[in-house]
């Protein structure tokens, strides 16, 4: 289950902004909790940006830790590094457990969309 941060739930994570300037680190933060029954082994991620020509980049994430079910609300806090120097705007997919790597009953819960705007420069560089 993916979670995201609410304004009274500090157990609840999701940090990233909606606008950048070009260059600008950007950091994609999601949080992954397991509420079902089974224990996860490492957890498989999939980060897709989707730039404004509509290409796809996959952005290579390794394995998460397990998520045991004898740790009551196990949790991923998941912290990605982007780079926005040749991005304008762009749609994140996040898919945790993609292709249901692990078995699972339901997948809707384990997905997530953030668009990013990148703003360009506005100024020409200045040669002396």
């Amino acid at each position: 289950m993916i979670l995201f941060r609410r304004r009274h739930c500090a157990q609840y994570y999701f940090t990233t902004k909606d606008t950048v300037d070009v260059g600008e680190p950007f950091n994609f933060g999601i949080g992954f909790r397991n509420i079902s029954k089974a224990n996860f082994d490492s957890v498989k991620v999939k980060l897709t940006i989707t730039d404004k020509d509509n290409r796809e980049v996959i952005v290579p994430i390794p394995r998460q830790k397990p998520l045991s079910t004898s740790t009551p609300n196990d949790t991923i806090r998941l912290n990605v590094p982007i780079t926005t120097k040749s991005l304008l705007v762009t749609t994140q997919y996040c898919k945790l457990n993609p292709d249901n790597d692990q078995p699972e009953q339901f997948q809707f819960n384990n997905y997530a969309f953030r668009n990013l705007y990148v703003r360009p420069d506005s100024l020409s560089p200045c040669w002396t």
